[in-house]
């Protein structure tokens, strides 16, 4: 039966990332072996013209079983990834954080090369700035600048009156707010030589219909959207609390907020580049919402709910984690960990309603993704494998595997965090 052969596929997927399922949509097709898929990518050529510097992270254990080793995980790793999809450690570029660098930004300066990675530090209680060169090597110690609140794990760069600003999502209380208690989001103005002045925190409060996980607010993301707001992903609440962003002061200041399906666990969104819709996964669900905007950015209304497994399948243990939109809004990936370990690549409409069109077996808990590459390349980071695999996006949006990277190689132990540097 299909059910029988999903399972089937789930404990192959623990084991190992070994094969790629494509989706018709969502009835399982013929199985391929990556690595054989990956030689065949390299015998096509090697020689990109442009390869760019991707720098990779640890988020530490998340699971049952793992063990952490924060000697190791607090070192940054750099890697090259070229046109094709081809990987190569680069330990020269990398670095010491001192602690688990858990989110990157990365915010580009006057001279091409040259600009600023600000590091999400949960465990300082920080953001970590730091300058990076021209040779793309961060130039670290770097400043530490408290994040207004416990355990900072998502940042994001947006603009306001000509001025940029680091958004930053503290999943745990604000800066007057006990640490069970809530949590809160910050913002930053973005000065001379990477410092960070902040402009305001607002503190998050509430709960939900999950004991375990709901018991008080978690922002887990902050994200810039239309017309200087931001949109805030609170897990623990099922909300997505809507800012403005200060025109002169880059204050932030609430304007609605949105209640998701109970128990989604709202965690990171993407925004169209060029229509009007938000794409939210839910962490806890394991979907995605689709919500329409109105005329003003808090005014969301629901368009589509979507499970990330077929039909007539039920839902496993597992927790979706990101969620990224090619940049002609063509196509949504989102990973999930867990019993699965996938990422699914869905088709968007004219109305904004997704379609799935495939699914691929990914890392073991596969946490972080970044599109590179002028978003030909899709980099997935397996938190519990230590491993990055790189795919090809090609026609419609899909994903063919390329290239496959262990700690062997140098990949940081339980990699979950990806910052891009362009030159």
């Amino acid at each position: 039966s299909l059910t029988a052969r999903l399972c089937t596929i789930g404990a192959v997927a623990m084991r190992s990332f070994a094969f790629v399922i494509a989706l018709s949509p969502f009835a399982y097709g013929a199985e391929r072996s990556i690595l054989a898929l990956a030689e065949q990518t390299r015998l096509r050529g090697q020689g990109a013209a442009k390869p760019e510097v991707v720098f990779v992270g640890s988020t530490g254990c998340d699971a049952q079983g793992c063990v952490d080793r924060p000697e190791t995980q607090r070192i940054v790793g750099a890697m090259q990834v070229e046109t094709d999809g081809a990987l190569k450690m680069l330990p020269s570029l990398g670095g010491d954080v001192e602690t688990l660098p858990v989110w990157f930004e990365v915010s580009a300066g006057p001279v091409k090369g040259e600009g600023c990675m600000f590091v999400s530090r949960p465990v300082q209680d920080d953001i970590l700035a730091v300058p990076y060169g021209p040779n793309g090597k961060m130039n670290l110690p770097g400043t530490s600048f408290y994040s207004g609140g416990h355990h900072p794990v998502h940042t994001s760069i947006v603009s306001s009156g000509g001025q940029d600003y680091l958004l930053v999502a503290n999943y745990n209380g604000g800066g007057h707010t006990a640490h069970d208690e809530g949590a809160s989001v910050a913002s930053f103005r973005i000065v001379d030589d990477c410092q960070l002045r902040l402009a305001n925190v607002v503190d998050h409060y509430g709960s939900s219909v999950d004991p375990g996980r709901q018991t008080a607010a978690h922002a887990h993301s902050i994200t810039g959207g239309p017309n200087s707001s931001a949109y805030a992903c609170d897990l623990g609440t099922d909300h997505i609390v809507v800012y403005s962003l200060g025109f002169e002061d880059g204050e932030l200041n609430e304007t609605g907020r949105i209640k998701t399906t109970a128990g989604c666990g709202p965690r990171h969104l993407a925004v169209h580049p060029t229509e009007r819709f938000v794409f939210v996964v839910c962490e806890m669900t394991q979907g995605v919402l689709v919500f329409e905007v109105g005329d003003a950015p808090e005014e969301l209304s629901i368009v589509q709910e979507v499970s990330l497994f077929g039909a007539g399948v039920s839902p496993t243990w597992g927790k979706a984690s990101e969620i990224l939109m090619l940049p002609d809004g063509s196509a949504v990936y989102v990973s999930n960990r867990g019993t699965w370990n996938t990422v699914t690549v869905f088709a968007v409409d004219e109305s904004g309603r997704l379609s799935p069109r495939q699914q691929v077996l990914a890392p073991a808990y596969p946490r972080g993704m970044a599109l590179v590459q002028n978003s030909s390349v899709l980099l997935v980071a397996g938190q519990m494998s230590g491993e990055v695999a790189s795919f090809r996006i090609v026609e419609g949006g899909q994903l063919e595997p390329a290239a496959l990277l262990r700690e062997a190689d140098g990949v940081p132990p339980n990699p979950g965090a990806f910052g891009v540097e362009r030159f």
